[in-house]
């Protein structure tokens, strides 16, 4: 299942994911933990990622195997590189 990280405390450990399968409702957010990410990094909040539901040890619904799709603010560069053939920074200049 995919989704959009809606919120993610560092403090904390944990976030919610918005899946994006069904009504856009914010009681339909997926709880997770840093500890259900992959490679030991949360996604930063408005990053795509796969998931899997599965029922936690108290019995609520949370998300597993939490894996980063694509990334923002490297999207957004990726894609100014490759139309323009050089670093956005130079073209200030």
């Amino acid at each position: 299942m995919n989704g959009i990280v809606k919120s993610f405390t560092t403090a904390r450990g944990f976030g919610f994911i918005q899946p994006l399968v069904g009504r856009p409702d914010e009681t339909d957010n997926v709880y997770f933990h840093i500890s259900a990410c992959r490679f030991g990094a949360a996604p930063p909040v408005g990053a795509e990622v796969r998931f899997k539901i599965v029922r936690g040890s108290g019995g609520r619904t949370q998300a597993a195997d939490v894996e980063a799709l694509e990334i923002p603010l490297l999207r957004s560069r990726a894609r100014v590189c490759s139309n323009s053939g050089q670093d956005p920074a130079e073209s200030r200049a």
